[in-house]
């Protein structure tokens, strides 16, 4: 503050008058300290510094005109999750130094849920999964957080299966303000493998008939130790009754054995077979004549 006029101040106390150097001066009022003790504020992270619900009183410095005339702001030092936080107090700066101590202030983490979309697979002979695309439920504004996990199926044999993810664990920038449960479960298929089936060439003599006896079959494709045959009531017949080289027309193939249902196979296949010529035998009656000087034979039959 700076004050004039101060050459014609008087005073009559005891009779002295009031002598100046000059006729200005300035007074400065410094602004008295003021400290805070803050505690008790605990809050879920929600990407802000504000706080609320805890308390706060001075402990360095006086406020004037008391209590009653202390109006302040109190907020986290930052928005992030943690324990023991460092506070902030403000709203009281035109005439104090304001300092905040904070002690057992928390921001708890954000919990967060996670879903998976179903992940599909053809038969292995493991319970290896790729993870299916998860989503993250419950981050706050443009937080950056991600995750990891790895994911394996129920069961290594084909159909409908219930996929376990474990490992979870949150990733990026702002992952240290949430948690997520270690676990969770997903849906999945396990497609049966394919199989295809070679047939060894089957011959016969002709009969007058298409039938014929399956060539001893082979399944390409069964992984490792896996016990898959090929039913014996297969039938075969062939594409004409006549003699020569053939083509063998098998239908009716299914598959057998523990692990038969995590393949699949087509019904019909082709082979390979011959027909051979029958041979025929001729008989000739007995035949007499009288010698007539020839060599031929009558009514030979």
């Amino acid at each position: 503050y700076t004050y004039t006029g101060l050459k014609e101040l008087y005073s009559d106390q005891q009779g002295y008058n009031i002598k100046t150097s000059g006729d200005t001066a300035t007074l400065t009022i410094n602004k008295a300290p003021l400290t805070f003790a803050v505690s008790g504020y605990t809050k879920t992270y929600d990407g802000t510094a504000t706080a609320a619900g805890g308390n706060y009183i001075v402990t360095n410095g006086l406020v004037v005109g008391g209590a009653g005339y202390i109006d302040v702001n109190i907020a986290y030092s930052d928005k992030n999750a943690g324990t023991d936080k460092a506070m902030t107090v403000s709203g009281m700066e035109d005439n104090y130094i304001v300092k905040g101590i904070g002690n057992g202030n928390t921001i708890n983490r954000a919990q967060l849920t996670i879903s998976f979309a179903d992940t599909n697979k053809q038969y292995d002979g493991t319970t290896n999964a790729t993870a299916g695309k998860g989503t993250l439920t419950g981050i706050i504004g443009e937080d950056n957080v991600s995750y990891e996990t790895t994911a394996a199926y129920d069961s290594k044999n084909a159909g409908e299966r219930t996929v376990s993810y474990s490992g979870i664990t949150l990733t990026g920038t702002d992952a240290g303000n949430y948690s997520i449960e270690a676990a969770a479960e997903g849906k999945g298929t396990i497609t049966a493998a394919p199989l295809t089936i070679t047939f060894a060439d089957t011959n016969k003599q002709y009969d007058g008939t298409t039938n014929a006896v399956a060539g001893q079959g082979t399944l390409n494709g069964v992984l490792g130790e896996d016990n898959v045959s090929y039913a014996a009531d297969v039938t075969a017949v062939y594409d004409s009754k006549n003699a020569g080289s053939r083509t063998v027309n098998y239908s009716g193939i299914t598959l057998t054995g523990a692990d038969a249902g995590n393949y699949s196979i087509e019904a019909a296949a082709e082979g390979k077979g011959k027909i051979t010529a029958a041979p025929l035998t001729l008989l000739v009656a007995d035949i007499t004549k009288e010698y007539d000087g020839t060599t031929e034979a009558p009514n030979a039959s």
